[in-house]
């Protein structure tokens, strides 16, 4: 698990959503390693993932949001691992739906096909992402598959991947 104090940190940010009434701005939740995507609140009481740029809530949240902003900081880690998200979504998810048959690359996602068990492909997760129910517990001191260790272990991964592309970018030629 990262050690927080020297990993980046969520913030706050203000984000213009869209709503019937025209937009609003509501507070999110943004992370350095998951450019273009918050966590909001679109409706009282239920968190969502929203692009940042569209104020748009992004499709794979379940039907109504989540309970629990754990598991809206989740798929946001997730998506982050999946596509780049701060440019222009219909683009992403084109690059998406490129990517539908490759396996996801963060953990938790093994499903058994026919008796033999493998990881979920990008297709499959995001399927199963329109059911709207928790990925995780609920509550952080229900084990090591609580939404904060779940949260942190994505982000462990999408800090590496940065950090493998900077020493890539760094490397001579």
């Amino acid at each position: 698990m990262s050690d927080q104090a020297a990993g980046p940190h969520w913030t706050q940010v203000q984000v213009e959503i869209q709503t019937k009434e025209g937009p609003r701005q509501v507070p999110g939740l943004a992370i350095s390693l998951c450019p273009g995507l918050a966590v909001t609140m679109q409706s009282f009481g239920r968190f969502d993932v929203t692009h940042i740029g569209t104020g748009k809530k992004l499709a794979p949240t379940g039907a109504a949001g989540w309970q629990r902003a754990y598991n809206a900081m989740l798929r946001v880690a997730e998506l982050s691992l999946i596509a780049d998200w701060s440019g222009d979504p219909l683009a992403v998810f084109e690059s998406i739906k490129a990517r539908y048959e490759d396996t996801v690359p963060f953990p938790g996602t093994r499903v058994t096909t026919r008796g033999v068990e493998r990881e979920m492909t990008i297709k499959e997760w995001w399927q199963s992402c329109s059911i709207d129910m928790p990925k995780v517990d609920e509550f952080p001191w229900e084990g090591a598959d609580s939404p904060a260790y779940a949260v942190e272990a994505v982000l462990d991964l999408l800090a590496s991947r940065a950090a493998a592309a900077h020493l890539q970018e760094a490397s001579p030629k």
